[in-house]
């Protein structure tokens, strides 16, 4: 408690008691600024315990300070207690940057030590670069000029030092920071200059804010980054820039009006030359050449993002949109040949370690050892070079400098990446044998993986995908030559040669659906573009199978053929749309009046989002009526003389009456997981059926 002044006039004047009243006076001194600020914010506290989360840190954050001003820690100390706090009573940047600028400012003099605590803080990214500034900006009490000044440093030391890359604030948000900041030591300096020019006599603190301010100002704008985003800003607001341009336009004309004598020649230099940097800056204007020089950038983002973009969005498109983006950019950013080629198989490599999906790993390996030496092929060919082969090889040679990329690569798909991309490359001409074995070696002696067996039974997917390229052109052969076979075969008789063709078409698809072959090969129809023609294949067999025989009787077996060809063929183009879009069987002519389009534009789900089933009506409400009859009563459906796209189109509504009566009691739990065990040994396209209608139906 401090002492009264009764108390002290009652003291016997001692040796002892001089010593005393010396120490209280030190004490008095230090602390007082801060207990008092401390002591009056305790008695405002609300007396209940139920504190909000920002009063609770607010506490935190003065005691901390409190036994820091206390201890006199230094500004390391001070950063790893406080990072201790945080993780206990996490808070805002913003808050804590307040709670210290407060204490700091308290008196008319500024506590240097929290000060430094604010810079550290700052500078080691506690509080982010535009917070800090954004508050010392508020800050207008400049009849303070010792407070003034001691911000002024902490603004140059921030702003010439300020980390563009790592800011946590927009880059639009960052430039309206630093115009704010250089608006406000324009500020500083004309109301010091305004002080000046009234006493008419030399004051020094206010001779030094002008000093320093105009010191501050010109090292903050010597910056060519600083120069570019003020010149952002000032096209941003242009109100806002006329008030910057206005408070210099003040601080010029007041330093006119000011008497020689009352401002140093030295000061009034520094101003002047300051407000010639500053009005350059208006005159700014974006150069004709690229500012950005990429080949010293160790990436390249763009290039990532277009490849991204085509590999995963666009796995279906044709190369030559592609090839044209990438010329496009080649040329904005003044990209040499080598490196253009190492950044697109970088970009490619990146994105197999980051695929976290199994569709998007095989998207990506189509697109890499696929669709990229198509790229290549098409960009030679529109801008023919002699030395093209020599291009690629050195855009390799800069590749295999990212020697942990490519072990990570390998390690993930557990196969050497770059030997299978070389075999693709000379697949296609565009680099010698020589060169590849020459990269090859010096990827085998440069690699740092750790050696592993590999597994013999699992054979990595760039070596699957790229044999499931000629699989697809052989498939597609087949299946044109059985389809055709088919179609010639009349529509009212099913002979022995037309039942031989469709037990060969039920054999090559029961072929593609074994494993993983059914997305490798679709992965692969859709790198080399022939994926709408394989779905348009599809299409034509399940029409086919769609057909009944009206004059004669139709077999057991071929029923049954006929059933398998369709629920296949059915389940085949469901898959490929999920995977790929709508586009592939809405966009091709062929498809318009067949079945698998009306019933995909009116049931298929698209993102997820299912089909409202009331948007629809049967067209003959007695074949649901019948339908459903035979489900509740029967156990197997007969294959014979039906027709299975109306099968399809009916089901929905059956399972809407089945939905419909269980929600109303009509039928027990137990009865309706009955007949879905049931159908579950039926085909599955009536499982799909089901689940999609329930799950739109019931939220399931």
């Amino acid at each position: 408690m401090l002492i009264s002044s009764s108390q002290e006039l009652n003291m016997p004047q001692g040796p002892e008691t001089l010593k005393h009243e010396y120490t209280h006076t030190i004490i008095r001194l230090r602390y007082t600024p801060l207990l008092l600020l401390f002591i009056h914010e305790k008695k405002m506290e609300p007396a209940s315990s139920n504190q909000s989360k920002g009063s609770i840190f607010c506490n935190k954050v003065k005691t901390l300070l409190m036994r820091a001003w206390r201890e006199r820690w230094q500004d390391n100390h001070w950063g790893v207690m406080l990072k201790k706090m945080l993780l206990d009573v996490p808070g805002e940047a913003k808050e804590l940057a307040e709670i210290l600028m407060q204490q700091a400012l308290v008196g008319p003099n500024p506590n240097n030590l929290i000060l430094s605590y604010l810079k550290h803080s700052v500078t080691s990214q506690v509080i982010p670069y535009n917070t800090a500034l954004g508050l010392i900006t508020k800050y207008d009490e400049f009849s303070k000029p010792y407070c003034i000044l001691g911000l002024i440093n902490m603004v140059e030391n921030i702003a010439t030092n300020f980390s563009f890359v790592a800011s946590m604030d927009n880059g639009l948000t960052t430039c309206r920071c630093l115009q704010s900041t250089i608006h406000w030591l324009l500020i500083g300096i004309l109301q010091s200059q305004q002080r000046v020019k009234e006493t008419r006599q030399p004051q020094q603190e206010y001779i030094s804010i002008i000093d320093r301010a105009s010191t501050a100002i010109q090292k903050i704008i010597e910056l060519p980054t600083v120069q570019a985003l003020l010149y952002v800003a000032m096209s941003d607001d242009m109100d806002k820039f006329r008030e910057f341009e206005q408070a210099e336009v003040n601080v010029r004309g007041t330093l006119s009006q000011i008497h020689n004598d009352a401002l140093p020649a030295q000061a009034r230099q520094k101003v002047t030359a300051m407000l010639n940097s500053l009005s350059k800056i208006q005159e700014f204007a974006p150069p004709s050449q690229a500012v950005l020089e990429v080949t010293t950038l160790p990436i390249c983002p763009s290039i990532s993002v277009l490849v991204a973009i085509e590999a995963i969005l666009n796995p279906t498109n044709d190369i030559q949109p592609f090839v044209e983006q990438i010329s496009v950019t080649e040329k904005l950013m003044k990209l040499t040949r080598p490196y253009l080629y190492s950044e697109l198989i970088r970009a490619c490599f990146m994105g197999l370690i980051d695929a976290n999906e199994k569709d998007n790993e095989l998207n990506w390996a189509a697109f890499t050892y696929l669709k990229l030496p198509q790229v290549v092929v098409k960009m030679n060919q529109q801008a023919p070079r002699n030395d093209f082969s020599t291009d690629i090889e050195q855009g390799i040679d800069l590749l295999l400098n990212s020697v942990p990329l490519l072990d990570l690569t390998d390690i993930k798909l557990n196969c050497d990446c770059v030997q299978f991309l070389l075999l693709e490359f000379t697949k296609h001409d565009l680099i010698t044998e020589s060169q590849s074995q020459r990269l090859l070696h010096r990827r085998s002696t440069e690699s740092e993986k750790p050696a592993k067996a590999s597994d013999v039974a699992t054979k990595p997917t760039p070596s699957l995908i790229i044999k499931a390229e000629p699989t697809v052109g052989s498939i597609l052969k087949t299946l044109h030559t059985n389809v055709s076979a088919l179609n010639s075969s009349s529509a009212n008789t099913l002979d022995a040669d037309c039942s031989k063709n469709q037990e060969a078409l039920i054999s090559v698809l029961c072929h593609m659906l074994s494993g993983k072959s059914f997305d490798l090969i679709i992965a692969a129809a859709a790198a080399n573009g022939t994926l709408q023609n394989f779905a348009v294949k599809l299409v034509k067999i399940n029409e086919y199978a769609k057909q009944v025989q009206q004059t004669q009787g139709e077999s057991s077996k071929a029923a049954q053929n006929r059933a398998l060809l369709f629920d296949i063929s059915f389940l085949m183009l469901c898959h490929i749309t999920q995977l790929y879009g709508s586009e592939i069987v809405t966009t091709a002519p062929d498809f318009f009046d067949t079945f698998f389009y009306q019933w995909a534009t009116q049931c298929l789900p698209e993102d997820s989002k299912y089909k409202c089933i009331d948007n629809h009506t049967p067209t003959e409400q007695n074949k649901v009526d019948q339908l459903l009859g035979n489900l509740l009563k029967s156990h197997e459906l007969n294959y014979i003389m039906t027709r299975w796209q109306e099968m399809c189109t009916n089901m929905p509504f059956v399972a809407q009456e089945i939905l419909f009566a269980w929600e109303h009691g009509a039928l027990s739990p137990d009865y309706v997981k009955i007949k879905l065990k049931t159908q579950r040994r039926q085909d599955v396209r009536f499982i799909n059926t089901e689940c999609s209608v329930k799950k739109q139906i019931t939220g399931n």
